[in-house]
């Protein structure tokens, strides 16, 4: 079984029977009203059908179809609004993928049978686009994304890994370092994801020796709350890792999905990453990138941290002047790319636990990198003070002040949470339940 598709629906004011109309086992229905959710969906997740209100409030969609056709290349974009936005329509689409534009009120079934449609382009797509990985060319200036077709030459040259070993069965997503596919092994047969490297990233000598450092050791990492790595390798030019392929949704999918989660769930996913971290830190590997489009919760219920080994492809990224990883959950060490330790995996951490209890940032909405390094502190004020006493020892600005040791900051976490019993059923399957 594939992974589902997912569909995001952006809709000021969203129709139950739209979502129950659309809901299917091989989909993942997203509904989001705030444009700030929906910016930050496009840009973080591989979307198959996006699904736009162009009146809902405070809504730039010429920008947030720029945003959805350069991470989501395949995607097919569906309009709705008043008849009176027509015109509007209209004008957004001169240019892009967007296909129609369906005046309200509109047919339930009609809605169905478009989306349906729109779905079986976006898999042909993603299928021609496994055989047939477009360019991806990143404008230094700007961190802007241009797509290219491949030449003759390098169509030959397979999805950028060896064919001979791996069958390519469709991509996954494109992200800030390189290209993510299911493929097959075909010596193993089973299915594995495979990340290809955006070239740039390991175009230095040192970069891509310190890379392999990297990627070995976390090829050594064997827990159960961690994804495994099984090799790293080359192919022509290309370099890639393959690693386990896990079904299911990350974290920042269950969020913006359903707000806030409850107690209990936030308490699971803090101990479990924490069990993760404890493990690595001891192994002397720091994740530096922990946010929760990097924690994955799996059909059956595990929690897994992925993307570990991958610090100096971040760091490479930055030095080219492209905007990789999201400021809010970087500790000011990380910020400016000093040396870190296991403190800057705990700041994470620390800033995910909130945003699992409340549904959003501890910081304003126009908070930046540079306000962070001057000094700007996340604010837990709305939460019971011996809580925010423990999130703000983990999140101090200097890393001497935070959390030493991971499992006694998610000890602290599930006393003052009330939730020191879960510490026994840890790896029980893990249900995610929004806040009451």
């Amino acid at each position: 079984m594939s992974s589902p598709v997912t569909i995001l629906v952006l809709d000021s004011q969203p129709l139950s029977q739209i979502k129950k109309a659309l809901d299917s086992s091989d989909r993942l229905v997203v509904f989001v009203a705030d444009p700030e959710l929906a910016r930050h969906a496009l840009a973080t997740m591989s979307i198959g059908v996006w699904i736009c209100d162009i009146n809902t409030p405070e809504a730039d969609i010429k920008s947030l179809i720029a945003i959805a056709e350069n991470i989501s290349p395949c995607i097919r974009i569906l309009l709705i609004g008043t008849k009176s936005s027509s015109l509007k329509a209209k004008e957004l689409m001169k240019n892009g993928r967007i296909t129609t534009f369906m005046p309200r009120p509109f047919a339930i079934l009609a809605l169905v049978k478009t989306v349906a449609a729109l779905l079986n382009e976006y898999r042909a797509e993603v299928r021609k686009g496994a055989q047939n990985t477009p360019n991806i060319v990143r404008n230094p200036a700007t961190g802007g994304i241009k797509i290219t077709p491949k030449t003759a030459d390098e169509k030959s040259g397979g999805a950028g890994f060896d064919t001979s070993k791996y069958d390519p069965l469709r991509l996954l997503g494109i992200g800030g370092t390189g290209s993510v596919f299911l493929a097959r092994d075909k010596f193993l047969d089973i299915d594995v994801a495979i990340k290809v490297i955006s070239p740039e990233l390991l175009s230095d000598p040192e970069t891509l020796a310190a890379f392999k450092d990297e990627a070995r050791i976390a090829m050594q990492l064997s827990h159960r709350s961690i994804r495994r790595i099984y090799n790293f390798n080359s192919h022509n030019t290309n370099h890639y890792l393959v690693m386990e392929f896990l079904r299911g949704g990350t974290l920042r999918d269950a969020i913006i999905e359903r707000g806030a989660l409850s107690v209990a769930t936030a308490c699971r996913v803090v101990l479990l990453c924490a069990d993760a971290l404890e493990y690595a830190h001891s192994n002397n590997v720091i994740h530096n990138d922990l946010k929760p489009e990097n924690i994955f919760i799996t059909d059956s219920g595990e929690v897994k941290i992925i993307d570990f080994g991958t610090a100096t492809l971040r760091d490479a990224a930055r030095e080219i002047n492209q905007v990789v990883g999201t400021p809010e959950y970087i500790s000011p060490e990380r910020l400016r790319l000093a040396i870190s330790g296991p403190p800057a995996d705990i700041y994470a951490l620390g800033i995910i636990a909130y945003l699992m209890l409340m549904g959003g940032f501890p910081f304003s909405a126009e908070t930046t990198a540079n306000d962070l390094l001057a000094g700007t502190r996340p604010d837990f004020s709305s939460l019971p003070g011996t809580l925010a006493a423990v999130l703000e020892k983990a999140t101090a600005f200097n890393p001497a002040d935070r959390y030493q040791d991971v499992a006694i900051f998610a000890a602290d976490f599930l006393a003052v949470c009330n939730c020191s019993q879960l510490t026994a059923e840890r790896y029980a399957p893990l249900e995610i339940e929004a806040a009451e």
